[in-house]
């Protein structure tokens, strides 16, 4: 169908005399040519684009005609193609368009079998891309073109098959995951007029930024890559089809491609999260001892089994980072001993029985502040607030319209514990827009990354329906669980799905039982969690909060 749509394309646009939409279309229909294997019809289609003086009008369509064309020419016409596409990119002052030269470089110099140099020449891609991003918050074509160069460089890196190039392949994965999502609080302020000497100023930028030679033979700029943690860590990314997974442990990185898994796990979770919506109006009962999942046991095959052997003898919790579908996997079922996954991931042999957990009774007077805002539909809220009062004594109740914003803003700070049991909203195509429904309105994502509410070094529990959910498309979690730890809190608990009213009770008593008894609040929530297990196996009551902790530093 495309050739078609594209020739009645290129006559509409020639009747109308849209001179640079047609050389547009003539540069797609070269895509197209060249992805079919006709080369003739390829370089034919991009000459005609060059001879239709695009050059001073339309830069974007000179350098990918050249870009294009390149790729079927031989290498010294290659050549001169990439320097003349690369002097047009810096007379333009494009960066995306020097991100795309550079990647096509890389591309010729692997032909080559030069995989060295084209490993340097994706670094220099990558660098000036993040150079550009961090400086002017570009998006669309920009980042997408940053994506490109960071991915072919992690896949070369993983070709080379020594110690380093794990690692740096997991330090480029970081620092794309990173790339892709705009600081929370940047995200979360409202947008202002540009003034005119602000103007000014973004102006000098862009006109420094358009001439310097980045392009140049010399050394790109230095980059800060993130160091090694100690682990254990397992970190995924999503490439395409394939997902890389990243074993991070004593300070070592071990990578594995899971090839072609992206579309199934991406199956599978929407298959869990179907599971849980059909499961919601059970109103708490009992799955008749049912423990597993489907759904569950395929995401395990597709994302732990395959790793099983690098995850043998840990004596430490294991943290999972995921990337955009990912994020709503429930990684702590499929690694808590209390599902049936544990034995399974370590063998005959367990890795470790988790201990009793040990009492700090440092912690034991513990300040909380509770907003409540119970209804009819959640008649359990009034409950949770005075069973959290009876186990923390330090504890300041707002019920209901007393359950303000500023409310929360006068006596959060220096509260050990901050809870919100509300309804809450996450929502998809916005994300910064997920709510919280306090006493005087909705409190959204965004109002709670400003840092104004006093959250700092709080660990803020969210008992409310979608408050640890994020986008599938975003490399980072974007949501109210991410807004807290931006505002600056130790910790939160929050939840991946719509959970049931009584169960959630029942895990909130534990959770607080244990917070009472002096535990840290993620070995607080495990034990929750373990409690409410034994009573409903079914991952769907016990699994769904999450302990979300700021990034662990490097080791």
């Amino acid at each position: 169908v495309a050739p078609t749509e594209l020739a009645v394309a290129d006559r509409l646009f020639a009747d109308c005399g849209s001179r640079l939409m047609r050389a547009r279309t003539w540069l797609t229909q070269a895509a197209l040519a060249l992805s079919e294997g006709d080369v003739a019809t390829a370089r034919d289609l991009c000459s005609r684009v060059l001879d239709a003086g695009v050059d001073d009008d339309a830069p974007y369509l000179g350098v990918q005609a050249r870009l294009t064309w390149a790729r079927v020419e031989e290498v010294d016409v290659a050549e001169k193609l990439l320097d003349a596409a690369a002097e047009l990119a810096v007379r333009a002052g494009i960066p995306p368009l020097r991100v795309d030269v550079l990647i096509a470089r890389a591309r010729l110099e692997r032909r080559l079998g030069d995989s060295q140099r084209a490993v340097e020449s994706l670094r220099r891609a990558v660098a000036v891309g993040r150079s550009w991003q961090r400086r002017f918050g570009e998006t669309g074509a920009g980042s997408a073109a940053l994506t490109e160069a960071a991915e072919e460089l992690v896949e070369l890196l993983l070709e080379r098959n020594d110690h380093a190039g794990p690692i740096e392949a997991w330090q480029r994965v970081r620092m794309a995951k990173a790339d892709a999502t705009v600081s929370m609080p940047d995200r979360s302020s409202e947008e202002s007029p540009v003034q005119p000497g602000q103007r000014h100023e973004r102006l000098r930028d862009l006109l420094a930024t358009a001439t310097r030679p980045i392009l140049s033979a010399g050394a790109p700029e230095a980059e800060v890559l993130p160091a090694v943690p100690w682990g254990p860590l397992v970190e995924y990314y999503v490439a395409g089809e394939d997902v890389l997974a990243f074993v991070v442990r004593d300070g070592q990185v071990d990578a594995r491609r899971l090839v072609g898994v992206a579309g199934e796990t991406r199956r599978l979770v929407t298959a869990w999260q179907q599971e849980c919506r059909l499961m919601a109006p059970g109103a708490g009962a009992p799955l008749g001892g049912v423990s597993s999942s489907l759904a569950l046991d395929g995401l395990y095959d597709a994302l732990l089994a395959p790793l099983a052997d690098l995850l043998e003898c840990l004596e430490e919790d294991l943290t999972v980072e995921a990337h955009r579908h990912l994020h709503a996997v429930p990684f702590d079922a499929l690694l808590d001993e209390i599902g049936p996954w544990f034995s399974m991931l370590h063998g005959a042999v367990p890795l470790r029985r988790v201990p009793e957990l040990p009492v700090d009774s440092g912690m034991a007077d513990v300040a909380a502040v509770v907003l409540a805002v119970p209804d009819a539909n959640a008649p359990l809220i009034t409950a949770e607030a005075e069973m959290i009062f009876r186990l923390l004594p330090s504890t300041q109740v707002l019920l209901g319209r007393q359950a303000t914003r500023d409310a929360l803003a006068r006596l959060a700070d220096g509260a050990d514990v901050v809870h919100f049991a509300c309804h809450g909203v996450f929502r998809q195509e916005n994300p910064l827009s997920s709510a919280l429904h306090l006493g005087d309105g909705w409190l959204q994502a965004r109002d709670i990354a400003s840092q104004t509410l006093g959250l700092d070094r709080s660990v803020v529990v969210l008992s409310a329906c979608g408050s640890g959910l994020s986008p599938d498309y975003l490399a980072e979690p974007i949501g109210l669980a991410s807004a807290c730890l931006a505002a600056g809190a130790r910790g939160v608990v929050a939840a991946l799905w719509t959970v049931d009213d009584a169960v959630t009770f029942e895990l909130m008593t534990h959770f607080y039982k244990a917070l009472s008894q002096g535990r840290d609040p993620a070995c607080a929530l495990r034990s929750a969690r373990r409690e409410v297990a034994e009573r409903y196996p079914h991952p769907y009551y016990w699994a769904a909060f999450r302990y979300f902790a700021p990034e662990r530093a490097a080791g």
